[in-house]
């Protein structure tokens, strides 16, 4: 929370490809991930030096990354000189006013990142190279908070902000407005209706008051009574205490049930609800001795629409999903050689995305099921999906979905993928960060227990795995690296009769080339070259894809049933089992199968149980009353697996290895706890009018203008003003300003030296003048003569040697005008000091004091600053 996530955008202002997208996926699956990145600035096609001292080009969010760290370290300099202005400054409106109410800003990691983000640019705001503001596409996954954070860094807003903000607490983001797509997607993609899984949003509190802060009473919702404020249903968890620097604040946003007091119910409710959350964050400041707090307010506004039909609803299974790096979760697709972790997430709104937004085009409304399956009513859902589940199913689990399947007519679409445990253990590599054998703790699914969920069904699958291309009438279909079903229902289930399609393709074997190529490498290698093959990453086969008809097999991966009775349609849902899932990942955009889970889908949700006729021509119904592949064996958990320590349904304490590897005892579970519930709100009803204003990014709190002196700008000439390119108060159009730093800091350091050597050696600098008059002279006469000859080279020399020479004259002139103005004010200081009562010492250090404080208000501020620090203790600035 406390980290400043950067990520990166191309010369257009545009999302770069390569910046990292989504939330954060610690919090999964109980919850839901914080906003990151926190801000994003330019990462393609910048210039930056080589190592042989010429300039190159990088791109990647490893470029933007330090030109934050840069702007971060102008604004701790600035901050730090402002606070040491304020000190010294000689303004009797502050010298005399109560060091409590000085105008001292926060320095420290969080009032850094509150600047940064209080004064970033939203995307859809910015214009670049003076080109007209980006128009997006009508997409909802484009240029979210989730990938954009804030907005574009712009410095100097930034630097503004971090001379006159006061400590405080500020809220990521800062207000919730769920109908403002695309910044707000997800949550802006799919309104809410009454009965829906509620939404959780991760709110980041930052506390630049102190390290260590807290909320002193429990967050008040107040709706909007005139604004339908009061349909909506806020839970609310926190963090009590914020340390360090930062906190949380989860809101569960859902749609209050039916009332009596409404005249419309909430079931049919269609409109927008507003309405706000209060809280407030107090530290203790130790310096001046007092209670600092902040009065946050987080704005609401939701869109509510009616109770969709059941069949539009789906329910996304996430609690059963684990990735990297809660443990070693290997990839889904075995070809994929490059990438071996599954670290995407596989969430509905991070590598599902896609699939998601090819859902919600299709008027589908999708649920994410955060606990488990006795958290939901099966009633108010037509499908339940589960894709490409890790985790372990608790007992009671498979006895509820079996009943809502029979008894409450929820249909079921599984998309497995791969497992078994020779592959698993030719995945294995030495990690050279742990010094350790990694070996997978499950495979791209848990068949095990994925089987033990679909026993009740009769439907179980095997352990080989299986790749290659399929064509489906005129589709071709990839099958990256999935499983095939060993066992299949044909006619009844928990007697209800029904009739069951199945599907084959010939496809390659290649978890026997895993294992294959892993025995060779084992004969021919010792432990030692295996540990240094896995890390050069050369130990995996060169895999063989493409089938070849009556030598590979034909395994059955897709399998269908349905219920009838005497034609008629039973109260009993469907069963849709596809055995890989990489195909609904969009890592696979060019090669998805979203047409295929169109097709179940419909399977599941039609009257009559429809199939595609382009799908049900290649498929088959069984003769057999149970179907069983005889070729195939079932998986059994691996005896060395890892997967109880970051479990949320096995007990830590549980060694796998010591148990049954086909089925789990019930103490191996955890006890069954409870649906978690957020806390509801306390509500306090707001009879007033929301403003618009409250739908954008809050301002941080700042110091008034009054307290500066207007004559006295304390930081008018800092670098950063002139170094780098930024975006303008406006917040329109970016200038790209020349840098002037090096050129600055020189001038300023040949000023300063000049002006000390000259008043120690003034009659020296009159000859010098006089030698670079005749220089300049003899210069252009040379200029003159080399011009109307062939020796242009020459000449450009003079003309670039006079140009220097008249530069430093100019300065010369300068510091003359500047010594004789100070030898008059030292007279003048003379003559009063002469006839003031003081005494002599005072008088003499007073009149050192005005010498001193005239020479310096004739240089720039930068060398005020220098010389400030060689007199620290008799000067005043």
């Amino acid at each position: 929370m406390d980290v400043l996530g950067v990520g990166g955008v191309d010369a257009l202002g545009r999302v770069a490809r390569f910046s990292s997208r989504g939330m954060t996926g610690w919090e999964l699956p109980a919850g839901y991930g914080r906003v990151k990145p926190d801000i994003v600035t330019f990462s393609t096609g910048v210039i930056s030096s080589n190592l042989d001292g010429k300039c190159r080009v990088l791109s990647g969010t490893s470029v933007a990354s330090p030109i934050v760290t840069g702007i971060v370290s102008l604004l701790i300099n600035a901050a730090l000189n402002h606070n040491a202005n304020l000190i010294n400054h000689e303004n009797s409106s502050l010298y005399h006013m109560n060091i409590d109410n000085y105008p001292f800003v926060p320095v420290n990691p969080i009032s850094i990142k509150q600047a940064l983000i209080a004064s970033a640019n939203q995307l859809n705001s910015v214009r670049v190279f003076g080109t007209n503001s980006i128009k997006w596409l009508q997409e909802t996954d484009q240029s979210s908070m989730f990938e954009q954070g804030a907005g574009l860094v712009n410095l100097q807003s930034a630097l503004e902000i971090v001379q006159r903000m006061k400590p405080q607490a500020s809220l990521m983001p800062s207000y919730l407005d769920l109908t403002q797509c695309p910044y707000m997607w997800p949550y802006c993609s799919q309104p809410l209706y009454s009965s829906m899984q509620p939404i959780i949003i991760n709110i980041t509190i930052l506390n630049s008051m102190d390290v260590v802060g807290r909320i002193t009473n429990p967050p008040i919702y107040h709706p909007y009574i005139n604004y339908n404020g009061h349909r909506l249903h806020v839970g609310i968890s926190y963090s009590q205490y914020l340390w360090p620097w930062v906190g949380y604040l989860a809101v569960y946003l859902s749609v209050t049930p039916d009332s009596i007091d409404d005249i419309i119910p909430s079931s049919r409710f269609s409109g927008v609800a507003e309405g706000y959350v209060s809280l407030v964050v107090e530290s203790y400041d130790i310096v001046r001795n007092l209670s600092l707090n902040t009065n946050l307010r987080l704005p609401i506004k939701a869109n509510i629409v009616p109770i969709p039909h059941r069949s539009k609803r789906i329910l996304f299974d996430q609690f059963h999903s684990i990735h990297y790096p809660s443990g070693f979760i290997p990839r889904d697709d075995l070809t994929r050689s490059k990438e071996p972790l599954d670290w995407l997430g596989d969430h509905i709104h991070t590598n599902f995305l896609d699939l998601y937004t090819h859902l919600r085009r299709k008027s589908y409304f999708i649920e994410v099921l955060t606990s488990t399956f006795d958290c939901f009513n099966a009633s108010n859902y037509g499908t339940f999906l589960i894709i490409d589940p890790e985790e372990e199913f608790f007992p009671y689990e498979i006895e509820k979905l079996f009943v809502d399947v029979t008894d409450k007519g929820l249909s079921l679409i599984v998309f497995a993928d791969w497992y078994n445990t020779s592959v698993m253990q030719s995945l294995r590599f030495f990690d050279t960060n742990t010094r350790r054998l990694w070996t997978p703790d499950t495979g791209g699914s848990n068949l095990p227990a994925l089987n033990d969920l679909l026993r009740p069904f009769n439907i179980e699958f095997g352990d080989s795995v299986f790749a290659g291309n399929y064509v489906i009438g005129h589709r071709t279909v990839a099958y990256h690296s999935g499983s095939s079903l060993r066992k299949f229902p044909n006619r009844a289930i928990a007697n209800h009769t029904g009739r069951t399609v199945l599907l084959k393709a010939n496809l390659v074997d290649i978890g026997n080339q895993f294992i294959q190529h892993d025995s060779m490498f084992l004969k021919s290698e010792s432990v030692t070259s295996l540990e240094s093959d896995k890390i050069l990453g050369n130990s995996e086969p060169n895999l063989r894809l493409k089938p070849i008809i009556d030598k590979d097999p034909t395994p059955t991966i897709l399998g269908l049933w349905t219920p009838i009775v005497e034609n008629v349609i039973s109260e009993m849902g469907r069963l849709s089992i596809y055995g890989d899932s990489d195909c609904l990942s969009s890592t696979h955009l060019n090669s998805n199968c979203f047409w295929l889970l169109d097709a179940l889908l419909q399977f599941s949700t039609s009257s009559m149980g429809r199939i595609p006729r382009i799908l049900i021509e290649q498929m088959f119904t069984p003769n057999t009353e149970i179907w069983i592949d005889s070729s195939l064996t079932a998986p059994l958990r691996a005896k060395n697996s890892q997967l109880n320590l970051y479990s949320n349904v096995l007990r830590k304490e549980w060694n796998l290895s010591t148990l049954n590897t086909s089925y789990l005892p019930i103490e191996a579970y955890y006890f069954v706890e409870l649906c978690y519930i957020a806390p509801k709100a306390s509500i306090l009803i707001d009879n007033g009018k929301p403003n618009e204003s409250f739908y954008h990014p809050q301002n941080l709190l700042l110091y008034p203008v009054e307290l500066y002196n207007p004559s006295k700008q304390l930081y008018t000439t800092h670098y950063c003003h002139s170094s780098i390119s930024m975006l303008p108060s406006n917040k329109n159009l970016f200038q790209f300003m020349k840098p002037k730093l090096l050129l600055q800091s020189i001038n300023d350091f040949i000023q300063l030296d000049m002006y000390m050597s000259f008043k120690n050696h003034k009659f020296n600098f009159v000859y010098i003048i006089i030698l670079l008059i005749v220089v300049c002279y003899f210069c252009k006469r040379g200029i003159m003569f080399c011009g109307d000859s062939v020796l242009y080279v020459t000449g450009w020399i003079f003309c670039m040697i006079r140009y220097v020479m008249v530069r430093i004259l100019f300065r010369f002139y300068n510091l003359w005008r500047t010594y004789i103005s100070d030898c008059s004010q030292m007279r003048f200081s003379k003559i009063n000091a002469t006839n003031s009562s003081t005494t002599t010492t005072t008088t003499s250090s007073s009149s050192s004091s005005s010498s001193t404080t005239v020479e310096i208000s004739r240089l720039s501020p930068s060398i005020v600053q220098k010389i400030s620090q060689q007199n620290r203790s008799n000067i005043h600035i």
